[in-house]
């Protein structure tokens, strides 16, 4: 603690016995200090706690939302609002780190003060205790400084990481929803007679065989529509089959729109390390994942982009057994 030292300090013994009011004096201004010191150290301190415990709800929200995202659960509703809380919790990580940066600051003030009162001690009451003009200990302040500093600046990357991936991921959003603006309109006319069951499983029959064929998995469909499977599923078991049809409809050209290129199989290779790295794999179910990874990688290098896909829906049905 900070505060250490300056206690250490306090109890120096007077350089001479002929100088006990300058001693004395010197006792009363310490003591102010020390207390003035200390309070700001106990309220430092209580801060970097309260910022640690934010910081730990904060990764638990994200790790939570990373496993419903990576799932695919809920409906489209649901997707929208996951990446919804996904830009919150930037966000208040962003004021998170910058509160950390201005308490490291006030941590660096304090240090300061505590080493000018040290100072004024030993210039008035002789050698100061081994505690407090170590020259160990400084190195020490300073190795701790520089690990804060580094940890900050690796937090600070990781978070620009992921702000660029959410950001790479909606405007791959876009140029879906742009695309599908091109193509012929889903008929959303109003039909002369109810959709029958059959007519919304053919519908629904025909986009799971162009997804198969493709190689697109429900997770590989845009974040808005990574729901839609269910979604569909649902109204088809609630005996809403013009629901069902509309939605069949709506897959379909999803799956059209769908362009398995560079960006697809990088975005796919991260959602597949990172469920790989929630997996528990037996030794050889971990040894053919990482050939498989490695063989998906070269084809990627190679712009084989459709064997890398294959290749990483192999390693996609491994992980989910």
């Amino acid at each position: 603690m900070i505060l250490a030292l300056v206690v250490s300090a306090t109890a120096l013994p007077a350089c001479s016995r002929d100088k006990p009011d300058k001693q004395e004096e010197l006792t009363i201004v310490v003591e102010a200090d020390r207390s003035k010191l200390a309070r700001q150290e106990q309220e430092l301190k209580q801060r970097f706690n309260e910022l640690q415990q934010e910081r730990e709800r904060l990764r638990r929200e994200r790790e939570a939302l990373l496993s419903k995202r990576l799932s695919g659960g809920g409906g489209h509703e649901q997707q929208r609002l996951l990446s919804q809380k996904e830009r919150e919790i930037f966000e208040r990580e962003r004021k998170m780190l910058q509160r950390e940066r201005e308490l490291e600051q006030q941590r660096q003030k304090l240090t300061s003060q505590v080493d000018n009162l040290l100072g004024k001690l030993a210039r008035q009451g002789g050698a100061l205790p081994a505690s407090a003009g170590n020259a160990g200990t400084l190195a020490q302040r300073e190795k701790s400084l520089a690990s804060r500093e580094a940890d900050l600046a690796r937090r600070e990357k990781e978070l620009a990481r992921r702000e660029a991936d959410l950001a790479r991921r909606e405007a791959d959003f876009l140029k879906l929803k742009s695309r599908l603006a091109a193509m012929p309109a889903v008929a959303s006319r109003v039909r002369d007679r109810p959709v029958s069951r059959k007519s919304a499983q053919r519908v629904y029959q025909k986009a799971l065989t162009k997804m198969k064929k493709r190689g697109i998995l429900a997770a590989d469909l845009p974040l808005e529509d990574s729901g839609l499977l269910k979604d569909l599923e649902k109204a088809l078991k609630g005996g809403n089959y013009t629901q069902a049809q509309a939605l069949a409809e709506r897959l379909d050209a999803l799956v059209q729109a769908t362009a398995v290129d560079a960006g697809f199989i990088e975005r796919k290779l991260q959602r597949l390390s990172q469920l790989r790295a929630q997996a528990r794999l037996s030794a050889a179910a971990g040894k053919k994942v990482s050939s498989l990874f490695r063989q998906a990688t070269r084809f990627y290098s190679d712009g084989r982009y459709t064997r890398a896909n294959r290749q990483l829906n192999k390693i996609f049905a491994i992980l989910r057994k």
